[in-house]
Order: C-alpha cells, then sequence, then structure tokens
C-alpha cells in the first residue's frame, strides 16, 4: 500500500484509478474495491477520502471541468470580449481535440448524472457557470460598445449548448475540423453582433 504521500496525491491518484476504473468497465461494473487495488490504497482508504463511486464520479469529472475553467480565465484576459469569446471557442475545442479519453470519460460521467436525479446539482452548477461565463463577456461588450444589442441570455444559453454537442462530433466525424468549426462559431454567434 502507499504511504508518505500527501491527503491531495492519494486523492488524485483515487480519482485516475477511478477514471481507469470507470472507462475499462463501465459505471455500474466498476467497484471500490476495484478502484482501491488500482489507486494501491486499501479499501478503507478509498472510504476515507470517498464516501461512494458517485462522489468519485463527480470528483473525476470535477478535474476535467477545472480545465475548462482555466480557459475561460485566459478568455476573460482579454480586453476585447469578442476576442476573449473567440478565443474560448478555439482553447476549448482544442482542448477536447487533444484529450479525447477526457471527452469520452465526460460525456460518461454525464449520462450517469442525467440517470440519477440526486446529482443533477452537479450538472445545474457546471451550465450555469458556463452561461454566466458566455453572458459576463457578452454584457460586457454590449457596454464597451463591441456589440449591437442583442439577447445575451439565449445567446449564452445557444452557446453553452451548442458548443457541449459539438465536441463528441469533432470526436466521431472525421472531416470536421476544430478550427474550422471555432470560425464557424466565431462567424454564427460574434461577427453577426459586432458593432460595424
Amino acid at each position: 500500500m502507499t504511504k508518505n504521500k500527501t491527503k491531495e496525491e492519494r486523492i488524485s491518484q483515487i480519482i485516475n484509478a477511478a477514471i481507469k476504473e470507470f472507462m475499462d468497465k463501465g459505471y455500474e461494473n466498476a467497484s471500490m474495491e476495484s478502484i482501491s487495488k488500482r489507486a494501491k490504497l486499501s479499501k478503507g482508504g478509498v472510504y476515507y477520502h470517498f464516501n461512494s463511486k458517485e462522489e468519485l464520479l463527480l470528483a473525476a469529472n470535477k478535474l476535467y471541468t477545472e480545465q475548462i475553467y482555466k480557459i475561460r480565465c485566459r478568455a476573460n484576459r482579454n480586453l476585447s470580449s469578442a476576442q476573449g469569446i473567440k478565443n474560448y471557442f478555439y482553447d476549448y475545442l482544442e482542448y477536447w481535440i487533444k484529450n479525447p479519453q477526457q471527452l469520452e470519460f465526460f460525456f460518461l460521467s454525464h449520462a450517469k448524472i442525467i440517470s440519477n436525479k440526486l446529482l443533477w446539482s452537479e450538472m445545474d452548477s457546471y451550465f450555469n457557470k458556463t452561461v454566466d461565463f458566455f453572458e459576463k463577456l457578452l454584457i460586457n461588450g454590449l457596454k464597451r460598445g463591441e456589440f449591437i444589442d442583442h439577447n445575451t441570455k439565449a445567446r449564452a444559453i445557444a452557446l453553452t449548448t451548442s458548443l457541449d454537442g459539438i465536441t463528441g462530433y469533432l470526436i466521431m466525424c472525421k472531416d470536421l475540423d476544430f478550427k474550422q468549426i471555432a470560425q464557424y462559431y466565431t462567424q454564427l454567434y460574434i461577427d453577426e453582433i459586432i458593432m460595424k
């Protein structure tokens, strides 16, 4: 069993073991015992940090969404809201293209979360944070005179749902290029509201 690791290292070790277990066996066939074996920890050691597979699934899901939050932070650093959103399109799609296993897990975890109403608050939180991110950039763009008047909430919701939807197709459909898709999103969602 693993010793002399910090709490954070042990938690990371458990989460990574859980991700591998969920990907190899599916959520339903994974067990805390098999996750503990992969993590090279006792079952009690895993339960010390996580009470259930559901907690592990959520923790693993948060690991990947943290990367998305970092991309959002970079987008928010732009002086131009339009440029920040354009950069986000590119960086977001590039992240998932370069990390197909993470995307597969992201979809796997979402499917499990959808089937368990007790876990819906996690999806609700992710969705609302994403919509808020886009809406704030769009509102700031309006205030700066970058954009014509438009329904910022509706555009933010459309961006959130369509970007999450396109990611799976980018992996499965070889004719799609993430750079071209980012340009399409820019044309459709940003260029049409740019103040002329």
